[in-house]
């Protein structure tokens, strides 16, 4: 049963993608040096916008600008825990969470604010230098695009190392 499931995900993943004109070879890579991660995105949705002058990251827009994607990475200068980055994610006023799941070194959470649907996912990784490092993930975008920006943000969410 379970595989029946991941099945029909994927076939309805692989349907709306294609309906939308959303193909593996519309999805660009961004890898960051400083950090060391990389994420795909859709470049015929999102445009990168110039490297954060701290080569941490970097801003993705939809041409319109209802649609952003931001990526970056940070050391763990604070000493914070990933639970209780989670916890207080989880406790933003003004969500409303659908989605949440923990699991050892990363975390994500998803649901809306305001008229919006947002996406984030935390990573905590050490470096070669056994420094913790924080990967940030956030998506956010119109809740009358959820239809097609859902199955995108899934593959992007998969794609960030």
């Amino acid at each position: 049963m379970k595989y029946f499931k991941v099945a029909f995900f994927l076939i309805v993943l692989f349907l709306v993608g294609a309906a939308h004109g959303q193909n593996r070879s519309d999805y660009k890579s961004y890898y960051n040096p400083r950090f060391e991660f990389s994420v795909a995105y859709p470049s015929n949705i999102l445009i990168p916008g110039p490297p954060a002058w701290n080569g941490a990251g970097r801003i993705f827009r939809s041409t319109e600008g209802a649609t952003e994607m931001r990526v970056f990475g940070g050391y763990n200068a604070l000493f914070q825990t990933l639970s209780g980055v989670y916890k207080r994610e989880c406790a933003v006023r003004g969500r409303k969470i659908t989605y949440k799941a923990f699991n050892g070194n990363w975390f994500v959470i998803s649901g809306y604010e305001g008229q919006n649907v947002f996406y984030l996912k935390q990573i905590l990784k050490n470096d070669e230098l056994k420094n913790e490092i924080f990967l940030t993930l956030t998506i956010e975008y119109p809740k009358s695009k959820k239809n097609i920006l859902d199955p995108v943000t899934a593959i992007i969410a998969k794609s960030f190392k």
